[in-house]
């Protein structure tokens, strides 16, 4: 799937410029960097040394060791590399060690909650800290100490790193691994080379087991190196990398924008935001733990990115409150995006409508696939044009057995059949907002902007939709710039399983979907909230000002705003109004829970709507 990002504003954290003796730019800096340290360190200590040079799945270790020892050995030093996939298992022995997360389900694993050394081969990791120290025995007097350079992901594993002189993690956002994983740069795990990975195989191992090992390692590490800028890699020390990472906590968030083209979706983000690549835009993602991450101002037009999930697995309170913490931990859990549904001429609901699909609740997704919460989902409409329409639940008189059939004997034969006979279109307005929980059936009709704002059930990102029905269309084929792809994979006994059949109009109408009641005022502003249903975990609020308006996280999670009316917003803090973001129309950010008091000032001619998410405990 192509991904298209757009950076429409730059994180800014509380110093004007980072120091330049704390940051290295390009290979021959930072390899020359970390050969200095070394080299002090030999002159200090005169025995070996052990650089572990970590990091994630994905990220130029290799190329970073090689240019290190290059470096080292024109100052006449022993080196000698170690690549840690040496000391993994056979591909024999992994392949039986992941059958178990993989499953026999075509769409979805289950979760796997080990480490990254189970992945290793015991007796090699054995052999390998006892070589080390060996040579520490052996060499300690010697004129020329040897250095080794373990890298690769898991070199400051915790069995090894006792024995680490230095360890430098090298990082990439998800974004950078896809764009690798599709030029087959990445190597997997106890692999020789670079070559496909198996997806669900990253997100059900890889991705959790790199997550937990990242976080171990950024209690201990010397450095931290931003790998995604193909040219220029950035090594930051790490009470540098600590002094952004915990200021930014302290900040409204900003990341980038994801859009991807598929087989539904619109036209204006094309337009609204300069992408003449993005065909049609099927997906949008404003933020999610998984796949988001922060461009961060270092000063002298210098950027670093850094993962989201680095922020929420360093400073968990702070982004997302003690309460989602404790019961989420690692997890960011929410995920928002912005569903682009317009067209300047008509065009069929088979074009311009999401399939028929609907997600899971708690209870499914923690014992079928491992994963801590369920999905549950709001549409909010932003913008309805002529023919908008939300697919939301069945009409009263359908005929749910002869449903469940139509669905499956569509998907074994191909032929589509008159899904409107069952499923209820509503007419969309703008201001309007559908409470999607787990288990009904709906989907933007298109025609329509929606602020989709749901649960993340899954640390990796997984997208845990159960697509019902699809129109039998082609897929969006991104490379010829055309619908001539493969028809959409359905996961329709998950989506049987867990349909509500009885969410029929009249239900849909009276529980989810609900009207903002005013609950705060003033002179030329108030807050409403739109009623709830039991099983969301969230509300959905909006504050309607003409020129200011205040509000406090007073320490919960969760405050995401969109200006989904108005032209341009400052949003500061209070206390501290140096900590600042502007938001422009359809434009988001993320208030960390340690926010506290803050104010939102309207820049534009006209009245504003921020719409926010606020989860209801903590």
């Amino acid at each position: 799937m192509p991904w298209y990002t757009l950076t429409d504003a730059v994180n800014k954290p509380g110093f004007s410029t980072v120091p330049s003796r704390s940051i290295r730019f390009g290979y021959d800096q930072i390899c020359r960097y970390i050969a200095d340290q070394i080299t002090q360190r030999l002159k200090d200590q005169k025995r070996p040394m052990l650089l572990a040079l970590d990091g994630y799945l994905g990220a130029r270790t290799s190329a970073l060791a090689h240019g290190i020892a290059g470096d080292l050995k024109q100052r006449h030093l022993n080196v000698k590399l170690v690549d840690i996939n040496t000391l993994f298992k056979s591909r024999s022995a992994l392949e039986n060690y992941f059958r178990p997360y993989l499953t026999d389900d075509p769409s979805f694993g289950r979760v796997c909650k080990a480490g990254l050394k189970t992945l290793m081969d015991e007796k090699k990791l054995a052999d390998f800290r006892h070589n080390i120290r060996k040579l520490r025995r052996s060499d300690h007097l010697s004129q020329r100490p040897e250095i080794v350079i373990c890298y690769g992901a898991g070199a400051a594993i915790s069995l090894l790193r006792p024995l680490c002189d230095f360890i430098y993690y090298v990082d990439l956002s998800r974004e950078a691994l896809i764009r690798r994983l599709e030029k087959k740069e990445v190597v997997a795990p106890g692999s020789s080379g670079p070559g496909d990975v198996y997806w669900k195989r990253l997100y059900y191992v890889y991705y959790p087991m790199f997550n937990r090992h990242k976080k171990s390692v950024f209690k201990h590490m010397d450095g931290y190196i931003d790998d995604n800028d193909e040219e220029t890699p950035k090594l930051l020390t790490n009470r540098m990398y600590d002094d952004i990472v915990s200021e930014l906590v302290t900040r409204p968030l900003r990341f980038k924008r994801i859009f991807m083209p598929g087989p539904w979706g619109g036209l204006k983000f094309r337009k609204h935001f300069n992408l003449p690549q993005l065909s049609n835009c099927a997906w949008n993602i404003e933020v999610s733990g998984g796949d988001s991450s922060l461009v961060v101002d270092i000063g002298n037009k210098n950027t670093v990115e850094i993962p989201l999930q680095n922020l929420v697995m360093q400073y968990p309170e702070q982004v997302v409150g003690p309460y989602c913490h404790r019961k989420y931990p690692d997890l960011f859990p929410i995920q928002v995006g912005i569903d682009d549904g317009y067209f300047p001429n008509p065009v069929s609901h088979e074009r311009r409508a999401m399939p028929v699909h609907l997600h899971p609740d708690n209870r499914y997704t923690k014992t079928r696939f491992g994963e801590p919460l369920g999905r549950y989902e709001v549409y909010y409409i932003v913008e309805a044009y002529n023919g908008a329409n939300t697919m939301h639940g069945f009409y009263e008189d359908a005929d749910m057995d002869e449903f469940r059939k139509k669905v499956v004997d569509s998907e074994q034969s191909g032929e589509p059949f008159d899904w409107s006979n069952y499923i209820k279109c509503w007419p969309s307005k703008a201001g309007e907002l559908y409470l999607i929980p787990a288990g009904t059936a709906h989907g933007t009709g298109g025609n329509q902007m929606v602020l989709e704002m749901d649960t993340c059930p899954s640390i990796a990102g997984t997208e845990y939709s159960f697509f019902l029905y699809d129109y039998q269309r082609p897929t969006w084929d991104d490379r010829k710039k055309s619908f001539s792809g493969k028809r959409t994979k359905l996961q329709i006994q998950h989506g049987i399983n867990q349909c509500r059949f009885n969410r029929r109009e009249k239900w849909v109408a009276k529980n989810i979907r609900p009207r903002a009641k005013i609950y705060d005022k003033g002179d030329g502003w108030s807050k409403e909230r739109f009623d709830s249903y039991g099983p969301m975990p969230y509300h959905i609020e909006r504050l309607n000002f003409d020129r200011k308006i205040e509000d406090d996280t007073k320490g919960r999670f969760f405050h995401f705003l969109c200006l989904t009316r108005g032209e341009k917003v400052l949003i500061r803090s209070k206390q501290d109004p140096e900590k600042a973001i502007e938001l422009n129309y359809i434009q988001t950010t993320v208030i960390p829970a340690c926010f506290g008091d803050y104010e939102c000032i309207n820049l534009g001619s006209t009245s504003c709507t921020l719409t926010r998410q606020r989860w209801k405990r903590g």
